[in-house]
């Protein structure tokens, strides 16, 4: 859930960033990715202008995926990617594995 306090006031540009629990990924299909990407892609822009949020250029997206769940973790972070490109926004993985 996304909520922000009334007093929150920023000139500052943010990095929206969004935790994908590894469950979410397990015996994900095509059409889940694609939804789940779009979902996400969404949610971000409609937070941002509700909350009249300078987004960055980027979003952060993480996740502790395992051997399990990589193929399909980047399957997504790739069709996030696509769908942010005509937004012209960066799609910068969470720091760690790679």
């Amino acid at each position: 859930m996304i909520t922000k306090d009334a007093s929150f006031q920023t000139d500052k540009q943010i990095v929206p960033t969004v935790f994908i629990t590894n469950p979410t990924l397990l015996g994900i299909s095509p059409d889940e990715i694609t939804f789940l990407a779009e979902s996400i892609h969404h949610l971000v822009q409609k937070k941002a202008e509700e909350y009249h949020l300078k987004i960055n250029n980027e979003i952060q997206i993480d996740c502790d995926w395992t051997a399990g769940t990589r193929e399909d973790y980047f399957k997504f972070l790739k069709e996030l990617k696509s769908l942010r490109k005509r937004d012209y926004v960066y799609l910068a993985p969470s720091p760690g594995k790679r």
